[in-house]
C-alpha cells in the first residue's frame, strides 16, 4: 500500500495469487478425498433430494437442493458424486471467501495503524 491509500500492482498480484491458493489448495485435498457415493449423515438424504428436487427435512435448505439438481445433470460419474462436488467447490470457495474477508479486515488495520512490514 502506498502514501495514498492505493494498493500497488505488486499487491495486487500476490492478492490474486494467495487467492488462487485459498481456493484451489483446499479444492485439491476436497476433490482427492471425495466420497465416491452416499457418505454419513444427511449426505444421502441431500443427494436424493436434489436429484428429485424434494425436500430433505426442515428447513429444507432449498438453494442447495437446486444447485444440487443443477450438478446432477452434469453427465459425469454417479449423481452422489456429482453432488459431493459441489459440496467441494463449496468448501474451497468458502476458505477463499474467508482470505479475502482477512485481506479486507488487515488492510483496514494497515491504514489505522503504523506500518508494519510484515503484515
Amino acid at each position: 500500500m502506498n502514501e495514498s491509500g492505493a494498493t500497488s500492482g505488486r499487491d495486487r498480484d500476490s492478492d490474486y495469487l494467495f487467492g488462487a491458493l485459498a481456493f484451489f489448495v483446499p479444492l485439491l485435498v476436497y476433490m482427492i478425498t471425495l466420497a465416491p457415493s452416499v457418505a454419513f449423515w444427511d449426505a444421502g438424504e441431500f443427494i436424493a433430494a436434489a436429484y428429485t428436487l424434494g425436500v430433505p427435512h426442515p428447513p429444507g435448505t432449498p438453494l442447495y437442493v437446486l444447485l444440487g439438481r443443477i450438478a446432477s445433470l452434469v453427465p459425469v460419474g454417479e449423481v452422489a458424486v456429482r453432488v459431493n462436488a459441489l459440496s467441494a467447490i463449496a468448501a474451497a470457495l468458502s476458505c477463499l471467501f474467508l482470505y479475502l474477508a482477512l485481506l479486507r479486515l488487515m488492510r483496514v488495520d494497515r491504514e489505522d495503524a503504523a506500518p508494519h512490514p510484515w503484515l
